[in-house]
């Protein structure tokens, strides 16, 4: 199961505004790695961070994309305890966050 959070358009940058459309957590339930499916208009730098439910960052990685386009990133996540967690994905400055269950 994926989890999508949606927002009214202007609400968001415009250049952000895919990135949050499409930003697609699975497998949700997790296991040892999750994937991140996003696309991007433009050129960005894009970080993902894991959090606890207190708001601690457990795991943080950037990646640099020159070229717009479909992409996907798998996050390692067999070291974390089965729990709730927040993923949050930033663009430029905006953010989004979604909710991952990990067994």
């Amino acid at each position: 199961m994926a989890w999508t959070l949606y927002l009214r358009k202007e609400e968001i940058p415009d250049k952000a505004h895919t990135f949050n459309k499409q930003l697609i957590v699975s497998p949700n339930p997790g296991g040892d790695k999750i994937n991140v499916k996003f696309t991007l208009e433009q050129p960005f730098v894009v970080a993902f961070e894991i959090l606890d439910k207190e708001g601690k960052v457990l795991h943080s990685e950037k990646h640099r994309y020159l070229d717009p386009g479909s992409k996907e990133v798998s996050i390692p996540t067999a070291r974390f305890p089965a729990n709730v967690y927040l993923l949050r994905g930033s663009v430029d400055n905006f953010s989004i966050t979604r909710r991952v269950i990990l067994e």
